[in-house]
């Protein structure tokens, strides 16, 4: 049994009484696949996807109707990025990201699943003294990749992981502080702009940390490039609640992001560009959030794309 509600869906097995429910804003995108529909939703280890098998036509097309009707709280549902429309073999667990046909990858990428890596604990080096050293070392590591590089996605997704899951070990205890990763790829084939990056809410810098194909003087990600954002909150108190809010401003798209599931969460790509949330993971208990975006041309000039997530 399938209900839509105006914040939920969810689907209960008659049998078992056994419920599954995810807020429309958990919801990445949805459509057919053989005999069913796959609904796909963001995890704290990247996108799933769920198939729901039917038994006559006529009832893919009254789901998908269903389905249609909170179309526009999902996630990426008005995104049409190819990457997320094509990936993933119906019927497989995993909901990989194909990544061979992004303008300006120099080598060719498996697909891949963004956040994969995230159930790993990494290790804080044993020279690593404080935030800064952390920060230090992943942006030396970073400025030496480029998308020359075989598994370009897979390292920098550990890298931006490696920020967020040593950061617990940099600030522990009482002393605990949010952080967000927000991690852009440039799949437009040209330069992009970044315009402007800043915590609306935090209590550091908005720290960039670019791979080679990125220009500092200019402040351009070239075609291919990928970077790192990254901020922490202040240290949560009885007056302080320690929120981080990340703000994003390029010339191709604007991006708000907080640390937890929020309704003020969104991104918006400009007339001519696509933009996709390949994943938005967060810590169950509000210390992290981690976002993957891809930002491509649009197939129609005139096209105007807006993507949008939130929270119950």
């Amino acid at each position: 049994m399938i209900i839509a509600s105006e914040q939920c869906l969810w689907a209960i097995d008659r049998l078992s009484r056994e419920a599954w429910c995810v807020s429309w804003e958990e919801v990445s995108h949805f459509g057919q696949v053989g005999d069913g529909v796959r609904v796909v939703v963001f995890s704290q280890t990247g996108l799933k996807p769920y198939i729901f098998q039917v038994v006559e036509g006529h009832e893919i097309a009254s789901f998908q109707a269903l389905l249609t009707m909170e179309f526009e709280k999902m996630g990426n549902t008005a995104s049409n990025l190819a990457e997320l429309n094509e990936s993933s073999i119906p019927g497989n667990e995993d909901f990989e990201v194909s990544m061979s046909n992004i303008p300006g990858i120099k080598t060719p990428q498996k697909r891949y699943i963004f956040g994969k890596c995230n159930n790993e604990r990494k290790r804080l080096a044993s020279t690593v003294k404080d935030e800064i050293d952390l920060i230090e070392l992943c942006f030396g590591r970073i400025k030496k990749m480029g998308s020359e590089l075989p598994n370009y996605f897979m390292n920098l997704d550990e890298e931006a992981w490696t920020l967020v899951s040593c950061w617990g070990q940099v600030f522990s205890g009482l002393s605990s502080r949010r952080c967000i990763a927000a991690s852009i790829i440039n799949g437009t084939g040209e330069d992009i702009q970044i315009k402007s990056t800043k915590l609306l809410e935090g209590g550091s810098p908005c720290y960039s940390i670019p791979t080679r194909e990125f220009d500092s003087d200019h402040g351009v990600l070239h075609a291919g490039g990928i970077i790192i954002f990254f901020g922490w909150s202040q240290q949560p108190s009885l007056l302080q609640p320690g929120n981080v809010f990340m703000h994003i401003e390029t010339n191709a798209f604007t991006a708000e992001l907080a640390h937890k599931k929020s309704r003020d969460v969104h991104a918006e790509a400009f007339a001519g560009y696509e933009l996709g949330f390949l994943e938005k993971s967060y810590d169950d208990h509000g210390w992290w959030a981690k976002y993957w975006l891809l930002i491509r041309k649009a197939e129609s000039r005139d096209v105007y794309k807006k993507i949008s997530s939130s929270s119950v």
